[in-house]
């Protein structure tokens, strides 16, 4: 028993050693005194690894716009908005998103639902004959012939 507790305190003691050696690791040390070749290497695989992690994430954000336009757009045909409406609803999640347009309708619905709004009739008469009264297109016809 003594023996291994012996073995196990000089383990450390070398360990430390490595450690208070420059204050590093032993790993880091290592690292020190690699090539140049290695470095150039390394910085590549690491500049490899963040152009792929770069990539995944725009990936990931584009996936999410994709996923979200898809929401927005079945939100707008299940509640009737026009594609301009479409445009101002918010939040992320389907429930956001319909209760979003729930509102938008709210805001925006004619005073009386329950009748639509139609735009006046016009009541449009000539120049020629302001009485509004239909004339006699024979008297009219007679008239240019004569002339």
């Amino acid at each position: 028993m003594t023996d291994q507790t012996t073995n196990s305190s000089t383990t450390d003691d070398a360990t430390d050693a490595a450690k208070t050696d420059e204050g590093k690791p032993p790993a880091d040390k290592g690292a020190d005194e690699m090539s140049a070749g290695g470095r150039k290497a390394l910085d590549s695989e690491r500049q490899a690894r963040r152009d792929a992690e770069r990539r995944a994430t725009e990936a990931q954000e584009r996936a999410d716009r994709l996923e979200r336009g898809e929401r927005v757009r079945t939100i707008a045909v299940d509640k009737g908005l026009t594609p301009a409406q479409t445009a101002f609803l918010t939040g992320t999640t389907a429930d956001e998103l319909a209760a979003s347009a729930d509102e938008l309708l709210a805001a925006f619905a004619p005073a009386d639902a329950d009748e639509p709004r139609r735009r006046p009739r016009e009541h449009l008469t000539s120049g020629n004959n302001p009485s509004g009264q239909p004339t006699n297109m024979g008297a009219v016809a007679d008239d240019v012939m004569r002339r």
